[in-house]
């Protein structure tokens, strides 16, 4: 009698055993169909983005702009050039993510946004300058910080494991979260004009369509998505620097900001930060995103040496 019972207690561990096993793997199947249908959405995504560049560089092509270059200089008044993007109130803050360049010293003045906020203020503009920007992160991490989804930034994370150059698939820079330990995630830009400026320190696996499907996710993240500025840069590692501006111009039209412009000035440095905010502040202008009238600073005073 016990040794029958010991049978059935043994088959009874055997059974448990099996079902144990085949839960695991429905699990592990089921994560890999997870992963393999966030995998392909992501590539349909980023293939959506490259269709839609496409489309935009043949438009430019084929298409003059609405506004011209003498119609933007004509405009003395911003509130004009407002009405004219049909722009009905224009927010009272302008949020700053991204790479942060900074000046060695690491002066809290010396930034770009707080220069840009000074710029702003000595041409008229009463709007608030929030600093979102970050040291040495991915683009990952500022996704992170903006509150994009994590399945959405692992999506992105998975993708880049899976380059078949290892320069990318080994980089930490392009595989990893960056240190969000400090980071405090709540938002008060939420109703600001975003400016988005993410990808000098890596993890968009150098593709300009995923690094513009990446700053799209940055920009959903706002209340509004009408107005805003993308910035970019010839990113380290990317060669085809060419290639690069004309795509990101083609799906940005007028709200890309090439800050290679600069007029040759480091943006590790005071020069380069002022020239970029030079920059920043023109742009803002032509794009009417002013709270009240308002003339771009000259350059000529924001140069030092």
């Amino acid at each position: 009698m016990k040794k029958n019972m010991r049978k059935w207690i043994q088959i009874g561990l055997i059974i448990l055993d099996v079902l144990l096993i085949g839960a695991l793997a429905g699990v592990m199947y089921l994560e890999k169909r997870r992963e393999s249908k966030s995998g392909k959405a992501l590539s349909r995504a980023v293939s959506v983005v490259q269709a839609e560049v496409n489309a935009a560089a043949a438009a430019l092509a084929t298409e003059s702009d609405m506004m011209s270059s003498e119609t933007i200089s004509s405009m003395s008044n911003v509130e004009e050039m407002a009405m004219l993007n049909g722009i009905a109130e224009i927010p009272k803050k302008i949020s700053v993510r991204g790479d942060s360049f900074t000046i060695e010293g690491g002066d809290p003045q010396s930034t770009y946004p707080a220069i840009l906020q000074r710029m702003l203020l000595e041409g008229g503009s009463e709007q608030t300058v929030l600093d979102y920007t970050l040291d040495n992160r991915n683009v990952m991490t500022h996704m992170y910080y903006a509150g994009v989804p994590m399945a959405d930034i692992q999506a992105f994370v998975n993708k880049n494991r899976s380059s078949a150059d290892p320069a990318i698939s080994e980089d930490p820079a392009e595989t990893q979260l960056g240190n969000v330990s400090d980071l405090v995630l709540d938002r008060y830009d939420r109703d600001a004009i975003p400016i988005i400026f993410v990808g000098n320190c890596g993890g968009w696996g150098k593709n300009v369509f995923q690094l513009i499907e990446m700053q799209r996710s940055i920009l959903s993240t706002y209340d509004q998505k009408d107005l805003y500025m993308i910035i970019g840069t010839h990113f380290f590692g990317y060669e085809d620097v060419d290639s690069f501006d004309k795509l990101m111009a083609s799906y940005w039209g007028g709200h890309y900001l090439d800050a290679s412009q600069v007029s040759g000035a480091s943006l590790n440095t005071l020069t380069g930060h002022e020239r970029l905010c030079v920059r920043i502040v023109e742009r803002l202008k032509k794009l009417g995103y002013f709270s009240v009238t308002a003339m771009a600073p000259d350059e000529e005073l924001y140069t030092a040496g």
